[in-house]
């Protein structure tokens, strides 16, 4: 191999190196923006706190009711909780919205919902359709074992329209549940 043949393949190498870097930036940015929170998805306000003895239910329903406000197709993409401690969060469905929401329940809500819970679709098996006046989110949500006491702040739902932007909504509903009573 001469010199010259090396310092050539060398450079092609490190021009496809470069290429690929740069198209891997590019598809970062478009991509790893974060999530924009003035979405089309929007929710009743409540900024209350609500309390459960953990032997209430073995496991324990949280409902949030959503509203797409737009034009397009609304998928939720995952939801996480905020200000959480001793708590986990199970699952995650959709499903059609009665005249009343659902606050804190028994899961699965079936004795609350009993015509609309056969419905419900786990998140991103479904989509909120444009202009639909309400979903029901159902979130399983479960104390820690060894904990007597649980908190979480609110939710983070996630949400892409079908157009591919990316949306986060965040509930001010908290909730606590507490081996004993809510004083």
């Amino acid at each position: 191999m001469t010199v010259g043949t090396a310092r050539q393949r060398g450079r092609a190498i490190r021009a496809t190196l470069t290429a690929g870097v740069v198209a891997g930036i590019v598809a970062c940015l478009s991509s790893c923006a974060p999530p924009r929170e003035d979405g089309p998805l929007t929710m009743p306000p409540d900024v209350d706190t609500t309390c459960m003895p953990a032997d209430l239910y073995e496991k324990t329903a949280w409902g949030t009711s959503l509203i797409n406000e737009s034009d397009e197709r609304l998928t939720v993409t995952r939801v996480e909780m905020t200000g959480d401690d001793g708590l986990t969060l199970e699952s995650n469905s959709l499903m059609p919205s009665p005249d009343y929401f659902l606050l804190a329940d028994a899961f699965p809500p079936v004795a609350q919902f009993p015509e609309e819970w056969p419905l419900a679709k786990d998140i991103g098996a479904t989509t909120i359709a444009p202009g639909e006046e309400h979903v029901s989110l159902v979130s399983e949500i479960h104390l820690v074992s060894d904990s007597t006491h649980g908190h979480l702040d609110g939710l983070e739902i996630f949400y892409e329209s079908d157009e591919g932007v990316s949306y986060v909504l965040r509930t001010d509903h908290a909730l606590d549940i507490i081996r004993g009573s809510c004083a």
